[in-house]
């Protein structure tokens, strides 16, 4: 209908801000490869089909930092009467995310000198919020033999600027078993720690694991307080790290708390206490 034809039209005529303006925001570079199209009923939005996310200068098209089946943004009406594109929420469906750490860091870090670039001034992306549903995230860092996968992920990203802060909340499946997890990460910074709280829980083992600490971006340092509570810490271990099985002798419940610090070459655990009850 004419609905129709009126949105595809303004999405024509500003395909080329969207994806200037996405790279701009994140400082990724954003390549649509499928259909882009856009509904004005019962709300405006605009959906993205086989979207791919790189880091600005990688020439390897098979190693994108993300791969998204589909990906919707929500548009405020009032803006987009306006003449101008105001992206307040987005959903990213069976995203596939690469995190992956080499000789020179994160792939996913801050590419500070790509964003800010050719800002369009039609279009504002200020999310609310970002879900990604049925995701999966591979987490590699061939240093400390880290190689992992999380499957069925579905999370809410609440965050003021790419900057922080940030709030997420969401679930997914290690091995077959169910996790719900809970982050909150202050504003980021290369020069001051940012807070940093954390907490994880597996039903199935009835574990619940917390961190409320900081971080700080510049050199990966992590210090804080973790307290692990299971009933049975032999299925929290093994379905969650893949670094083999412990024996049945850990098939108990298992109480503790430390004092953590972590940086890019070692770990330092202090003021360790186990409850008489525990393993150990």
């Amino acid at each position: 209908g004419i609905g129709l034809s009126v949105a595809q039209t303004i999405v024509e005529q500003h395909k080329g801000k969207i994806t200037e303006q996405l790279t701009s925001f994140t400082g990724k570079k954003i390549v649509f490869n499928g259909a882009l199209s856009m509904s004005l009923f019962p709300s405006p939005d605009i959906t993205a089909r086989n979207v791919r996310v790189y880091s600005p200068d990688e020439q390897d098209l098979d190693k994108p930092l993300m791969k998204i089946d589909n990906l919707v943004a929500k548009l405020s009406l009032s803006s987009l009467l306006a003449g101008k594109f105001d992206v307040k929420m987005m959903s990213l469906h069976r995203p596939d995310i690469l995190i992956e750490r080499t000789d020179s860091g994160w792939n996913w870090g801050d590419n500070s000198e790509a964003r800010g670039e050719g800002l369009s001034k039609d279009i504002n992306i200020s999310l609310d919020s970002l879900m990604l549903d049925d995701a999966t995230m591979r987490i590699i860092d061939e240093e400390r033999e880290i190689n992992t996968t999380l499957d069925n992920l579905k999370a809410e990203i609440v965050a003021d600027s790419l900057r922080g802060p940030y709030r997420v909340d969401g679930s997914f499946y290690k091995n077959n078993q169910l996790q719900g997890f809970a982050i909150s990460i202050g504003n980021l910074s290369e020069s001051f720690a940012s807070n940093l709280n954390f907490v994880l829980n597996q039903p199935s083992s009835e574990t619940y694991v917390r961190f409320d600490g900081t971080f700080l971006l510049s050199n990966e340092a992590i210090n804080g307080n973790l307290v692990l509570e299971s009933k049975n810490f032999k299925q929290f271990y093994d379905s969650s790290f893949g670094l083999g099985e412990l024996g049945e002798y850990f098939n108990k419940p298992l109480e503790t708390s430390m004092e953590l610090k972590v940086n890019q070459t070692q770990m330092e655990l202090s003021n360790v206490i186990v409850d008489r009850k525990s393993v150990v």
